[in-house]
């Protein structure tokens, strides 16, 4: 009997992306869960192994995080690379990526999503961009954008500079951890 796939994540692309990307590739049918803010707070952060997404679910079992299950379904596919030299490149490159991700794109997200309170003069240009909630990915592109223009040399530059003193609060406000 084939596996029975079931994805969670949150209603938009995000990490989620690369694994749904991979089973349309592979053309393995799987249920696509997707999860919405307020549902994820009140409901299903609980539930997830680690408390994150994605969760990939095979015949009731649950497999968190997205590049291990990126990694299983690569390999159960056939798409690890021809040898170990490949499959170390291709690692890099999602290492890469991962980096840029989260040090480019998630503070931004996790701002206006909700997630995370975020630094004041970065917020106010959220606000003043986003009209409407960020409830897609269309919009939260549109918001990006147009909160990007607005960003100016001097406030990019504080910015950047005060990224250590507030990853080192985050960690001090969490007990020593960093989620």
């Amino acid at each position: 009997m084939a596996t029975k796939y079931k994805l969670y994540y949150l209603d938009f692309e995000g990490r989620g992306e690369p694994i749904r990307l991979l089973l349309h590739y592979a053309g393995v049918p799987f249920e696509d869960f997707r999860i919405g803010f307020q549902d994820w707070k009140d409901t299903w952060k609980a539930k997830m192994p680690f408390g994150s997404v994605p969760v990939l679910e095979m015949d009731g079992v649950m497999l968190p995080e997205g590049h291990a299950i990126e990694r299983y379904l690569a390999k159960k596919f056939g798409l690890v690379g021809a040898d170990d030299l490949e499959a170390a490149q291709i690692d890099a490159l999602l290492t890469h990526f991962e980096e840029f991700f989260t040090e480019s794109i998630l503070p931004m997200v996790t701002i206006m999503t909700g997630f995370k309170e975020g630094d004041k003069r970065a917020k106010g240009m959220i606000k003043r961009n986003a009209t409407t909630k960020v409830n897609s990915t269309r919009k939260l592109k549109k918001a990006l954008k147009k909160a990007w223009k607005e960003i100016n040399l001097e406030t990019l530059i504080k910015t950047v500079d005060d990224f250590p003193k507030c990853l080192e609060a985050c960690i001090a406000a969490n007990g020593g951890y960093f989620e």
